[in-house]
């Protein structure tokens, strides 16, 4: 299944089923000074989940009505890690993994096998293949949870970018 942004904002746009052109979520991040929240709608317009960060505190993710801080409801093996894990309804574990380190795009791979099962690509402006908003292809496996994958993809690219864009004013400052 492929899934498309039909904007170029990755974090307020609504997420269509690119063959049948069907909505399936919706997200929306006003913009706060304080604080980051980010959430993720069905099409019914039903809440699916919300991600808050805000700087110094533990960022809270609320998922099916339950809150948790974020490194209970998507864990690290390793404190120093980038991958977070998501703990499926299947019984199975995957990590969202950098799949290129410079190109930005995460990967879900299933963790026993290291299968991916999902692989997200950045929006492309169109100079060397087709353009496109930000899009999701999921394999089958992930279908019967879409909510879970897509709800965790958009904390984790959250996440990925708020990495990148520190690392960017840091390197500056040393030169």
């Amino acid at each position: 299944m492929n899934i498309s942004w039909t904007s170029t904002d990755a974090f307020n746009a609504t997420l269509i089923d690119d063959a049948s052109g069907q909505t399936l979520f919706t997200i929306q991040s006003p913009f706060s000074l304080k604080k980051q929240v980010i959430t993720l709608s069905d099409a019914r317009g039903q809440v699916v989940g919300e991600y808050e960060s805000q700087l110094g505190r533990h960022d809270r993710v609320t998922y099916q009505g339950q809150t948790r801080r974020l490194s209970e409801w998507l864990t690290k093996k390793h404190w120093y890690s980038t991958y977070r894990q998501v703990h499926a309804p299947n019984g199975k574990t995957y990590m969202w993994k950098e799949h290129h380190s410079l190109s930005g795009r995460l990967k879900l791979v299933e963790e026993q096998s290291d299968a991916s099962v999902a692989e997200s690509h950045l929006k492309n402006l169109g100079f060397s293949s087709d353009k496109h908003n930000m899009q999701i292809n999921a394999s089958p496996e992930v279908v019967p949870f879409l909510e879970l994958v897509v709800f965790s993809f958009v904390v984790c690219e959250s996440e990925r970018r708020m990495r990148n864009y520190a690392v960017v004013p840091a390197a500056a400052a040393s030169d």
